[in-house]
């Protein structure tokens, strides 16, 4: 009976994901404890920003790399597979710009407190912020099959009529 149940394609794939969300959750714990006590034994103070870099996005990595094989196994129409791959790949793109904005402007401020920056210390991480999100932004335009040579003339010529300006 229970192996007839498993068999069945809604029910394998409700397992795959709820196992991937759990998962992920775990992992995002077991991850962020070890990262913690790691953090907590060493002097440099980068491995905070690893810390706060990583925290909540294990879970999702894990989660959607559980929506995938759900999708996978599930006998959902073509149409509805490919927006949920799509959805997966801009969550992921979305959440690889997000980790890679916490590194970078922890790291700034990392750099900041070490050599006593005293220019504003809020405009350099939210410039580099935006920059980050923006070419986030324009790989999720890309992956989606939208032309981003329009988009990048644009942001080109505008660069250079500020310049010139």
């Amino acid at each position: 009976m229970n192996s007839d149940l498993l068999n069945q394609p809604w029910v394998l794939s409700g397992l795959l994901f709820a196992g991937g969300v759990v998962l992920g959750w775990i992992i995002d714990r077991v991850l962020r404890v070890w990262l913690l006590r790691w953090a907590l034994t060493t002097p440099w103070h980068g491995d905070e920003v690893l810390l706060n870099a990583v925290r909540g996005v294990t879970w999702l990595w894990v989660s959607l790399m559980g929506l995938h094989l759900a999708v996978r196994f599930s006998p959902m129409h073509p149409d509805l597979v490919s927006l949920l791959h799509r959805t997966s790949e801009v969550l992921l793109i979305l959440s690889v710009t997000l980790v890679l904005s916490r590194i970078v402007t922890g790291a700034f401020a990392v750099y900041a407190e070490r050599i006593s920056f005293r220019g504003s210390a809020t405009v350099v991480p939210l410039l580099v912020r935006a920059m980050l999100f923006t070419i986030g932004g324009l790989v999720v335009l890309q992956t989606e099959g939208i032309s981003i040579a329009p988009i990048l003339t644009a942001l080109g010529v505008g660069g250079l009529a500020v310049a010139l300006a």
